[in-house]
């Protein structure tokens, strides 16, 4: 099975780039034979394939992981160690009956949440600091309430939220990171993320520890549909082979073949619990139970078995304390997930090749999806399917009335394409096609909306490209805004508007500030009704992480975190004005979340939070948060 490389693997480019250069061949067209799930037959059966898998990959240094990481003896004790929570004293902050007008988690799509470093729900604000979780009176931003959690929880933990009961997600998060291999080629690499995931759900009345969760595994991303909790979780296998020693690479030529040898038989005796997904719940008694997905809920893609890394879903009921999940494992990776209510969709990278496609013709990347669906709390597998070309991010997806809508670049003809998928047995068939978007350039951002496509491509310029997805076996382009600089983000505001949130350029493609764009999409082609360019202003937060941005629409406030400033700004259906911007009150703090409650817009930095009117955007209050 081919994996997308891992950043350390761009030590070998230089190696690859002079091999390349002797004279590359076009690629053979990608395979998209169809793709299916297949459980094995028994647990035996799957411990057998594991293990030859798992044998493929050793090397003297240790087993070599589907992300080409080592797997190595862990120290210590568990993932983490337990504390018990401390109450912060005063009274126990509840939810109010009816909470004042607030705004919420900025998602990609209404009724599924996805998990950030602050949440509220008009009556509390809930953030982590300090290796605590900080409860604040929404009124007055006062702090209310504290949870001590257990040791590793810092600044940056994400926050699921359900009634008055929080889940506060920390340790390894694997989603997807674009990263360029280098400014000519813009060719973009997921980054994969590692470590094992601890999750804590914690009771806001009586603020004490429910259950805590830990498991080794890197958390690709997580939704939430009502109490029902989706946790995606990429694990590699657990084997405990030692590092080698000093001794070892002192004569490695001598040790190389012994510590193979040795590796090799350490792999063959691995239990089948190495290789199961695993997980343990700890009760807020301090009694822990252990449990692993069952081999009849894991399954392998048809075309390969030799894979070792898997892809799981863990559901839980937020309204109960954590206990045994509904589960279902896929051999494969997973960097990118979309959900909506009743479905979710994960993403592997395949045949990923780093070098710039200027000085070579790397075979095309693939995008595969897998469709998990929802009875109930239970996931259950669908179909797969695949697409020539590498997803941006998970707005490169969408579902609309039972088809998939996925857009990606393919870096080999340097285009770009939407195409169309439906759940047919156990594939996503593809139904329909349009490619030659964007020639010379990558896509930029995406934002489906009913039977409507946006996308953004860039190199030089900018052409916004409306799609007509309405009949899903012809898609077809309808018009193209061409403008400097690109929409690194969209969003929707009035009806027929799209807000373009990005930088400006000069026609080379060199950038030059923040651009806000508001484009009229009503007709089939689009046009820009009016724009901001702050070239003082390197870039926004909402660049790169869509969390960031606030949008108010009863009175059109749009905020945009911008490194040591939050960009105010009113959007109407016709024009952008800039209210202003508002700082904290230590040099250098860093903005990167906005809410609004009830005519008080708050702004966080690690330093702290600042309340503000938002009309005038005075000052009403400063709240100095405590350190890490």
């Amino acid at each position: 099975m081919r994996h997308a490389l891992p950043l350390a693997s761009l030590l070998l480019v230089p190696v690859l780039l002079a091999t390349a250069c002797t004279g590359a061949s076009a690629p053979p067209p990608a395979d998209l034979s169809n793709i299916r799930l297949v459980a094995y037959d028994g647990c035996d059966a799957l411990l057998d394939s594991l293990r030859a898998a798992a044998l493929k990959r050793v090397d003297a240094s240790g087993l070599v992981t589907a992300d080409d990481h080592l797997a190595y003896r862990a120290e210590g004790g568990g993932l983490f160690e337990r504390n018990t929570a401390q109450d912060a004293g005063g009274a126990p902050a509840a939810a109010s009956a009816a909470p004042p007008a607030h705004s919420t988690t900025n998602t990609h799509t209404a009724g599924v949440d996805e998990p950030d470093e602050v949440k509220t729900d008009g009556g509390r604000v809930l953030l982590v600091a300090d290796g605590a979780l900080l409860i604040l009176d929404g009124r007055t931003g006062a702090t209310v309430g504290k949870v001590e959690l257990p040791k590793g929880f810092g600044r940056g933990s994400r926050l699921l939220l359900h009634g008055d009961t929080a889940l506060v997600l920390g340790g390894g998060f694997g989603g997807p990171m674009p990263m360029p291999t280098d400014a000519a080629s813009d060719v973009l690499l997921p980054y994969p993320g590692h470590g094992g995931l601890r999750a804590v759900q914690v009771d806001l009345k009586t603020r004490e520890t429910v259950a805590e969760l830990e498991l080794p595994g890197g958390l690709v991303d997580a939704r939430q549909v009502g109490s029902a909790v989706r946790l995606v979780v990429r694990s590699t296998p657990r084997i405990d082979i030692p590092h080698p020693t000093e001794e070892d690479y002192e004569d490695w030529k001598k040790s190389e073949p012994r510590l193979i040898a040795r590796n090799k038989e350490i792999v063959r005796r691995a239990p089948l619990e190495s290789f199961l997904p695993a997980y343990k719940v700890t009760g807020a008694d301090g009694s822990s139970a252990e449990h692993s997905v069952p081999c009849e809920r894991i399954s392998h893609p048809a075309d390969d078995e030799d894979g070792i890394a898997m892809v799981s879903v863990f559901a839980f009921d937020l309204a109960k304390p954590l206990g045994k999940a509904e589960t279902t494992s896929v051999v494969g990776g997973g960097e990118t997930v979309y959900g909506t209510a009743d479905s979710l969709y994960v993403t592997e990278t395949r045949g990923f090749d780093p070098l710039p496609t200027r000085l070579s013709r790397p075979a095309p990347v693939r995008t595969r999806v897998h469709r998990f669906a929802f009875d109930g709390l239970t996931p259950r597998y669908t179909g797969s399917g695949e697409v020539v070309g590498q997803l941006l991010n998970q707005y490169s997806m969408s579902e609309h009335d039972g088809h998939l809508r996925v857009a990606v670049t393919d870096h080999t003809k340097e285009e770009s394409s939407v195409h169309v998928l439906t759940t047919d047995g156990a594939e996503l068939k593809k139904v329909g096609s349009l490619g030659g978007l964007g020639k010379g350039e990558q896509i930029y951002s995406v934002r489906f909306i009913g039977p409507r496509g946006y996308v953004v491509t860039f190199r030089q310029v900018d052409p916004l490209y409306t799609i007509d997805l309405a009949d899903p076996k012809a898609p077809r382009a309808l018009g193209e805004l061409k403008i400097t600089g690109y929409s690194a983000y969209l969003h929707p505001t009035a009806e027929g508007r799209l807000l373009g949130v990005g930088q400006e350029a000069d026609l080379k493609g060199r950038r030059k500030g923040a651009l806000i764009s508001l484009f009229d999409v009503s007709g089939d082609q689009p046009a820009r009704l009016s724009q901001l360019h702050l070239p003082d202003t390197y870039s926004t937060e909402v660049e790169n992480d869509a969390h960031g941005f606030l949008y108010w629409p009863e009175t059109g406030l749009t905020v945009l975190p911008a490194m040591e400033s939050a960009l105010v700004l009113t959007v109407t259906e016709n024009a952008i004005t800039q209210l202003g911007e508002i700082r904290h009150e230590k040099r250098h703090d860093m903005i990167s979340r906005a809410l609004y409650i009830d005519g008080t817009l708050w702004t966080v930095s690690y330093g702290g939070i600042r309340l503000s009117d938002a009309k005038t955007l005075k000052q009403r209050a400063w709240i100095t948060l405590p350190g890490d």
